[in-house]
């Protein structure tokens, strides 16, 4: 919404993302192309070299130039900025390149395909936030609509501490993920390993999914 105001801002920057995401998978072959005579090992087994992930958030932040009259530079603070600047890095320990605030959600939903990936404490504060990854459009291939089907349904049995029924889900949807390469984390990969942990040593009582 900076420097021009504009209504659908979540809307415009998690399009950005996706969009950002397919132009570095187009260009994946020209990096490659460009390493493969003096860095071969920089090329991953799948083709890719180059790896981008985004973190995106939404609320009330201050935004212009910052800083002194030697030195100063236009950017953006406040809480909300601090938990999409958290939520990138967090994203390698799910497996995904694109995570959003629930804030963000709350904006977008129905315009995009979207799952629950966790309950999340971010360092700083106390109360736990949802968080979701972007996985595109609102018009998906139907093999992401039945992983994000199973996902939802097995996130909703773990919340509840029903963790057999959960990890069927999660091993249902890990059939449709876009990721299956041995030793390569997907989020259902995850919540298979948590369910079976929980399965043989159940949480405490006062667990709440965070």
């Amino acid at each position: 919404g900076a420097p021009m105001a504009q209504d659908d801002h979540a809307v415009r920057s998690c399009r950005g993302a996706l969009a950002c995401r397919s132009e570095l998978q187009r260009m994946q072959p020209m990096f490659a192309d460009s390493v493969r005579e003096i860095a071969p090992q920089l090329i991953k087994p799948d083709g890719s070299v180059l790896y981008a992930r985004a973190g995106i958030n939404s609320g009330v932040v201050t935004v212009g130039n910052m800083g002194s009259s030697k030195r100063f530079a236009y950017t953006v603070m406040g809480d909300a900025v601090n938990l999409a600047a958290r939520l990138e890095p967090q994203c390698k320990s799910y497996g995904t390149d694109i995570l959003i605030g629930e804030k963000t959600e709350e904006m977008i939903r129905g315009e995009f395909t979207l799952r629950p990936i966790d309950l999340m404490v971010v360092k700083g504060k106390t109360e736990p936030v949802e968080v979701f990854e972007l996985m595109g459009e609102k018009d998906v291939p139907q093999f992401i609509l039945d992983l994000v089907k199973h996902f939802n349904e097995g996130i909703k049995l773990f919340r509840d501490r029903q963790f057999e029924a959960a990890l069927a889900e999660f091993r249902n949807a890990a059939h449709h993920e876009l990721t299956k390469d041995e030793g390569v984390l997907n989020p259902s990969r995850l919540y298979i390993e948590r369910c079976e942990t929980y399965i043989a040593a159940p949480p405490p009582a006062d667990w709440n999914g965070v």
